[in-house]
């Protein structure tokens, strides 16, 4: 959706630069293979559809650990009296409402809902990116296991060098100030005709 699409390009560009040329990448390798949604920054979603959605306390090991995932609530529910998003270790606990959206860190942050009324319903739509494919794709389109097979001493210098790729993934979430820095300097490319007045 625009939300979605608006919300992480505006708080977090890098993170969205790195998904969709990694999509791009993968596309080339694999032309046969489409988003769930056209235009997507998320190669991968889930419709948690049951009657009352409750997840509890976890992280998306799984997922990119240097990006972010979507997580879209709907249903009849009073949204003050539960279905809050709680991050643990940010020890704060968010309200989300029906039609709600919200972007975080889900293979690094502890997370869980509040369960709701008995006669209440939530729904939720989660869009996140697989870690998997990065890696794949870094491994030449093959499974970490052909590639140790094929070239174990390409893959100890791939391990070796996880400390350095960590740092640049952290260094993707920007600070407030750094955004507003990065908004500043798109807004000067735009008025001097260097930079479309629309960013895709």
């Amino acid at each position: 959706s625009i939300v979605v699409a608006g919300g992480l390009r505006t708080w977090f560009p890098d993170v969205r630069d790195m998904f969709h040329r990694t999509i791009e990448s993968a596309q080339t390798l694999h032309p046969e293979l489409k988003p769930p949604v056209p235009g997507t920054s998320f190669p991968a979603s889930t419709a948690n559809v049951g009657d009352r959605v409750v997840c509890d306390p976890h992280r998306d090991s799984g997922n990119e650990a240097a990006g972010v995932c979507l997580d879209y609530v709907d249903g009849p529910f009073d949204p003050t009296e539960g279905g809050h998003l709680v991050f643990h270790e940010a020890h704060r606990i968010i309200k989300l409402r029906k039609g709600g959206v919200i972007l975080f860190p889900s293979a690094v942050v502890t997370h869980e809902n509040i369960d709701i009324g008995a006669n209440e319903n939530r729904f939720s739509i989660t869009g996140y990116f697989p870690g998997g494919i990065r890696r794949y794709l870094e491994s030449g389109g093959r499974t970490l296991a052909a590639w140790k097979a094929e070239n174990p001493g390409e893959v100890d210098t791939h391990e070796s060098e996880g400390t350095s790729r960590w740092e640049l993934g952290c260094a993707r979430f920007r600070t407030a100030p750094s955004l507003i820095q990065y908004w500043q300097e798109c807004a000067a490319l735009v008025e001097t005709g260097r930079l479309p007045s629309v960013i895709t």
